[in-house]
């Protein structure tokens, strides 16, 4: 009888080790949010700090939903149920990239200026200092990034705002695969850069022209 449990034995551990291996081969895959538009400000935050105009402009707050404020990507579905991602997940803080690609895309729409993200002390440094509360930035089953963001750009004394709005943008997903859907998100953020940044435009050229410089 004991040698016939240990026949029976062993088979079903062999089993729960292969099955134990099958769950856990595989890997988690990590994804980050990246500008198509290149940067015009990498590695000039010091100086332009310290010397005299262009402005600085600082991206000094940016607010998610909390179902967005987590490791795994999310998407909905026709049914505004939400999905979340397995083995597919963001590299850092989702919303520490969306401001990273902001003020990277608004760097290449404003030649000339400096567009950085500001925190703590140096955001008291900024000219103009950006806020952005993104309340939907989903993945949607039509194969569309889906995104609403509502911004303001603040002055330097915080007793008024230059220029404010809200920005209700689409980006179709080209292609399969979560690598596709983030992709897509890179470029719906671009154009929220681009957006704040041709809103900021008329504002900077008034400044300019009543200092006496031109753009």
């Amino acid at each position: 009888m004991e040698k016939l449990r240990s026949y029976l034995i062993l088979p079903a551990f062999v089993m729960a080790l292969l099955l134990l291996g099958g769950c856990t081969s595989k890997s988690a895959r990590f994804y980050t949010l990246n500008p198509v538009l290149p940067s015009a400000s990498s590695g000039k935050l010091q100086s332009a700090l310290l010397s005299d105009p262009p402005s600085v402009i600082g991206i000094v707050s940016v607010e998610i939903p909390d179902y967005l404020d987590r490791p795994q990507i999310v998407t909905r579905n026709e049914n505004n149920e939400l999905k979340l991602a397995e083995f597919d997940r963001w590299g850092g803080e989702l919303q520490k990239d969306i401001a990273r690609v902001l003020a990277e895309t608004m760097s290449a729409v404003l030649p000339g200026r400096n567009v950085f993200v500001l925190t703590g002390r140096r955001a008291m440094l900024a000219d103009y200092r950006i806020t952005v509360q993104v309340t939907r930035f989903d993945p949607m089953p039509d194969n569309v990034i889906w995104l609403n963001a509502i911004w303001a750009v603040h002055k330097k004394d915080d007793t008024s705002v230059a220029v404010r709005g809200e920005s209700t943008l689409t980006e179709p997903i080209k292609g399969s695969g979560y690598e596709a859907t983030v992709a897509a998100m890179s470029r719906t953020i671009d154009k929220l850069g681009a957006e704040i940044a041709g809103a900021m435009k008329p504002v900077l050229t008034e400044v300019a022209l009543s200092n006496g410089r031109a753009g």
